[in-house]
């Protein structure tokens, strides 16, 4: 099996390993960051899982590669679910903290980040980032529909948020 730096390519048909460096991806280093390190976690996957690797890249059968930009979000969109559903698993019936921060995007459409603070089984404090959320405006009240609905959407509740007033 090839490494996670090698990326098995050749066009659209993958079959033929390609080094991929940091010096080919600097014209568009956007896409390109995007695109090599899909490939290289769908690479990971294969080798770390050996039945998913007989249905990926080079094993895919013809235009089913999963390589294209929307398969890619898709899958990178599945991670972050998994993810954020295993840190509200570490929480479960917990108390936890909030971190949460306002601000307006770049087409100036208001958004919320949230953060749960919380203390894991072996006594460490995680802060981890759980999602964002678009607001109609950034009133209380519609800061707080959209903190219960995030929380209600992962099984967590308001009621275990923990309030600590610090003067």
């Amino acid at each position: 099996m090839q490494s996670t730096k090698d990326v098995i390519m050749k066009g659209n048909d993958f079959t033929k390993t390609k080094k991929i460096s940091d010096k080919n991806c600097q014209k568009n280093s956007t896409v390109c960051d995007f695109s090599t390190n899909s490939l290289k976690n769908t690479l990971l996957i294969s080798e770390m899982n050996p039945e998913i690797g007989k249905y990926t890249l080079g094993n895919a059968k013809k235009n089913n590669k999963s390589t294209s930009p929307s398969i890619q979000k898709e899958i990178i969109d599945c991670f972050a679910k998994e993810v954020i559903k295993r840190i509200c698993d570490e929480v479960k019936d917990n108390v936890f903290g909030l971190l949460v921060d306002e601000s307006s995007d770049v087409s100036l459409k208001e958004q919320m980040a949230v953060v749960l603070r919380y203390v894991d089984k072996l006594g460490v404090v995680k802060e981890s980032f759980i999602g964002i959320a678009h607001v109609k405006d950034t009133s209380s009240s519609s800061l707080k529909q959209a903190i219960v609905s995030m929380l209600a959407n992962n099984q967590l509740s308001i009621s275990q948020v923990s309030i600590k007033f610090v003067s």
